[in-house]
């Protein structure tokens, strides 16, 4: 005997009830889908920016206009040079130099024979000696004389001398400048000093 195919229950029978007294559930409708609240409209594009303010004008000035500046110029520094070696200096066209004058020995007698200071009377012949020195640039040997001698019989002064002269003497006489400027010019003047206190001596000795 051929069995029958049972069919799927796809709906409840409102009226079958089975004996069960189940009471029927009522068919539901199906969902439909939520519908989003209306609202703005929603874009991919960028929200537009307000506009931009515009500038204020530039307020334009009724006064004078001002002078036109002219640009400033870097000024030129001075190029450096290198110090130059101080020039050699020239000799002085006078020079002083120190005298130590000494008579002869017959001198100191007639000296002591006028009564007078020796001091003063060797003065007197100095002023006329200062005054005759004419320095030649050639050395001369001082005379051998008999001198005074003595810490007494002696004068001390200064004589002025031409500068290039007295070079010249030191260069060709005095290379080690260890000599004093009186030991190269003695031999000039003390000759020049005798002589002047012959003359001196010699007036003393006419008014006595």
């Amino acid at each position: 005997m051929a069995r029958r195919k049972l069919q799927p229950v796809r709906e409840i029978d409102p009226a079958y009830t089975g004996g069960l007294g189940l009471t029927p559930r009522p068919s539901q409708p199906p969902a439909s889908p939520v519908e989003p609240a209306p609202g703005p409209a929603q874009s991919n594009e960028p929200p537009a920016m307000p506009p931009a303010a515009a500038d204020p004008e530039p307020e334009v000035s009724t006064g004078p206009a001002p002078a036109p500046t002219t640009p400033r110029t870097a000024r030129p520094r001075p190029a450096r040079t290198r110090p130059e070696a101080p020039p050699v200096a020239a000799p002085k066209k006078r020079i002083v130099i120190a005298v130590n004058a000494r008579p002869l020995a017959m001198h100191v007698e007639q000296m002591a024979a006028t009564g007078l200071p020796e001091q003063d009377v060797m003065k007197a012949a100095w002023r006329k000696t200062a005054a005759r020195v004419a320095l030649a640039p050639v050395f001369v040997e001082p005379p051998s004389a008999d001198r005074a001698g003595g810490s007494t019989h002696v004068y001390s002064t200064t004589l002025t001398l031409d500068g290039s002269t007295l070079a010249a003497l030191t260069e060709a006489q005095d290379p080690l400048g260890v000599k004093s400027p009186w030991s190269l010019v003695r031999g000039q003047i003390e000759p020049v000093f005798w002589a002047a206190l012959d003359e001196v001596l010699a007036q003393v000795g006419r008014r006595t």
